[in-house]
């Protein structure tokens, strides 16, 4: 990976912003303030916030230094590919969804309810999927190894499989879900194109609507000389 540690851009700013988070998070926690992290039956008991605060949580002084380095490791080589702007929404949005639709999922699965889950594996293992998809069958190099961005991408997977062998399946849910989203978002650009042909369908209806409003002078009815037509008035 080229530039692997970047010292400037938006991942140096999400890896930051994710490890204050968490710190801030376990201390609202403790002091029972209120539960920021995702817990799907209190959720459906009005925690309506949860899907949003749990989005970049992590817990253990391990496991909120891993995220972070992640974050800016995987971040910084997404960034370069997407820009800043797509990678801020795709760290917002993959965990948002995938928070709110493992709350649904807890509807049919009881055994999912009462489940606590932090956000920062799921956007970890988000980043680092889609950054092998998006490299596809082209080499990249990570940490002096030379892989493929797709057998990188079915690491970062088999990483959520091992868990669920020596955690539980019910762990990795919101992980699995996150990893589905982000092959809808690389392989079919959702939500991205979707909201670009929604921002020209409203560019175009602005300008038809304009255009209705225009009515056309002849020559007779104009109030400037006849050679003002090589002017641009």
């Amino acid at each position: 990976m080229r530039g692997m540690f970047p010292r400037r851009g938006a991942a140096v700013h999400l890896a930051v912003l994710a490890l204050i988070l968490s710190v801030a998070g376990w201390l609202i926690l403790q002091r029972r303030w209120f539960n920021p992290y995702l817990v799907p039956a209190e959720v459906w008991g009005g925690a309506f916030w949860q899907p949003l605060t749990w989005i970049w949580l992590s817990t253990g002084a391990l496991g909120v230094l891993l995220a972070a380095f992640l974050l800016w490791i995987l971040g910084s080589q997404l960034e370069l590919l997407w820009g800043r702007p797509k990678l801020w929404y795709f760290c917002i949005f993959i965990p948002l969804l995938a928070g709110v639709l493992t709350v649904g999922v807890a509807r049919v699965w009881p055994a999912l309810g009462a489940r606590h889950f932090e956000g920062g594996g799921v956007l970890t293992t988000a980043l680092w999927v889609a950054l092998g998809l998006e490299i596809g069958k082209r080499p990249l190099n990570f940490f002096g190894i030379s892989l493929t961005g797709h057998f990188f991408a079915a690491l970062g997977l088999a990483f959520v499989v091992l868990e669920a062998v020596f955690n539980s399946p019910i762990a990795v849910v919101p992980s699995l879900v996150g990893a589905c989203l982000c092959f809808i978002w690389v392989r079919w650009r959702f939500p991205g194109h979707f909201l670009e042909r929604y921002g020209s369908w409203r560019l175009r209806r602005k300008f038809a609507l304009r255009r209705k409003q225009l009515n056309v002078v002849s020559g007779g009815k104009r109030n400037t000389p006849t050679d003002s037509d090589r002017y641009l008035h």
